[in-house]
């Protein structure tokens, strides 16, 4: 099941990059809920947001047991595991860190999925549900968003992390310091343009000459990196360079370079 979930994805994977080109288990019984600061000053629990936002009823067990299911196996790799500390449990503790009713549209705005530089778009609002979904047991926390939109069923709608919203600063800053280092440039002149969630080989999916690149399956992050306007010194064309790294950004692998140009 795993193996042809990867080969999904992977193809996902270069359908992705060639449209983008160089221009731009079974259910769990139960779930473990963690809580927040900041959100149990607003809300004192879950069941009572959910109940004065009429629109969409409630989030269901089996949605909810699903993402958990794809954030665990984003987090339990023998990766991500060896960076813990020796003492520490067995695998990564995988929690839902807060769940909340949340309505977005791609063209408007809203609290809902980051949304990418578009050209026209239709304006449709959309109802659904913000899942943070957190692992324990690393010295670095792992943290990642998922946005369930209302109707979502199990079998159609297939979990992913918003990239940008999942990664931590400082894996976005460990990610620009790399590039900014093979540029040659300041990290400042970098933005982080874009970030989606994949499965990659061994070999982050650079098509590498390295034997048994296929053996294992890595989480990690598609990126795409921008230089800003004032080192490029034209606002209509801006280099841009698309990396494969892993969960921590402590592996990053370059795949294109080229050109970007803003949506019309």
């Amino acid at each position: 099941m795993q193996v042809k979930r990867f080969v999904y994805r992977a193809l996902g994977l270069s359908v992705a990059i060639a449209s983008s080109g160089l221009a731009h288990v079974p259910p769990l019984p139960s779930f473990p809920v963690i809580g927040h600061p900041a959100i149990a000053a607003s809300r004192p629990t879950i069941e009572k947001d959910l109940r004065s936002h009429t629109d969409i009823g409630s989030l269901s067990n089996t949605l909810t047991n699903t993402v958990i299911e794809d954030a665990r196996e984003r987090f339990n790799t023998p990766e991500l595991m060896l960076e813990m500390p020796s003492d520490a449990i067995a695998d990564i503790d995988t929690q839902v860190e807060s769940i909340e009713p949340v309505t977005w549209n791609e063209c408007s705005g809203g609290s809902g999925p980051s949304r990418p530089l578009r050209g026209i778009c239709h304006r449709i609002d959309v109802f659904g549900w913000r899942v943070v979904v957190a692992g324990e047991g690393r010295s670095e926390s792992l943290r990642l968003v998922y946005y369930i939109p209302q109707g979502a069923e199990v079998g159609s709608w297939v979990p992913q992390p918003d990239g940008l919203q999942s990664l931590s600063e400082a894996v976005q800053q460990r990610i620009l310091t790399q590039v900014a280092e093979d540029a040659g440039i300041p990290v400042s002149s970098l933005h982080l343009l874009w970030a989606e969630a994949r499965f990659f080989d061994r070999c982050l999916n650079t098509r590498e000459e390295t034997p048994n690149s296929g053996i294992d399956i890595r989480p990690g992050w598609a990126v795409q990196i921008l230089v800003n306007q004032a080192i490029s010194g034209t606002s209509m064309q801006q280099p841009l360079w698309i990396y494969h790294t892993n969960m921590t950004g402590t592996d990053l692998r370059l795949v294109s370079q080229g050109q970007w140009m803003p949506p019309p």
